[in-house]
């Protein structure tokens, strides 16, 4: 688990519990390493990567250690931004860096305070196939449920969109506006996050999955 921000302390709450797994944490603090600094011998190692990290860290980070993730891993990313040097969606640096065999996004409903309350959820991942059952086995028996997509780049724009459509969400609390105000908020966020997704290269059921419309209700409403 690569950054052990929320997120990534999360992810270690949800595996934690599953017998059989050998989790390691790398961090830029060191204190936050739980099997030593050298992120490179740590990913040699993994049959899974997850990347817990800001967008703008990425590409740093997949220099160092692609070409040491051993054949059949998979690198996960939770991350939803896009890189300000190239506007390049998280998924296409990802793609760029390590291939796209090799990749899947994990995006949902998936507030971090939730689910080391030990909450169930679900999200969805997006990947080839393979990559999909690999993950979803890895989460069986856990409190989060996998559902499949393969539209990495329909989930990556709706990440993105979701975080600005939840501040305006956010603004009308604090102003006072009401619920029916969120209630057209919201409704005007789905219908623009869909236009733009699909505009976007993505595809329409993006929107209404856990990855969009699930994400952005949770992120807004909370």
């Amino acid at each position: 688990i690569v950054g052990y921000g929320e997120i990534g302390r999360a992810i270690h709450h949800l595996l934690s519990r599953k017998k059989g797994l050998e989790i390691y944490t790398w961090d830029l603090k060191r204190s936050l390493c739980s099997h030593g600094t050298d992120i490179v011998q740590l990913a040699k190692k993994a049959d899974f990567i997850f990347l817990c990290i800001p967008s703008f860290a990425i590409a740093e980070c997949g220099k160092k250690i692609k070409k040491h993730v051993r054949r059949g891993a998979v690198v996960i990313s939770l991350t939803k931004g896009i890189e300000r040097s190239t506007a390049l969606f998280t998924s296409e640096v990802m793609m760029k860096t390590f291939g796209r065999g090799k990749i899947a996004l994990l995006a949902g409903p998936m507030l971090a305070e939730e689910i080391l309350a030990n909450l169930d959820t679900a999200a969805m991942l997006a990947a080839r196939v393979n990559n999909f059952k690999k993950v979803e086995s890895l989460f069986d028996k856990t409190k989060l449920s996998l559902r499949h997509t393969k539209d990495i780049r329909g989930v990556s724009v709706a990440g993105v969109l979701k975080n600005v459509y939840a501040l305006a969400i956010g603004f009308a609390d604090a102003l006072g506006l009401g619920d029916n105000a969120k209630g057209v908020l919201m409704t005007v966020a789905v219908e623009e996050m869909d236009t733009l997704i699909i505009r976007l290269g993505g595809t329409k059921r993006s929107m209404l999955s856990l990855a969009g419309l699930g994400d952005l209700e949770a992120t807004g409403n909370s």
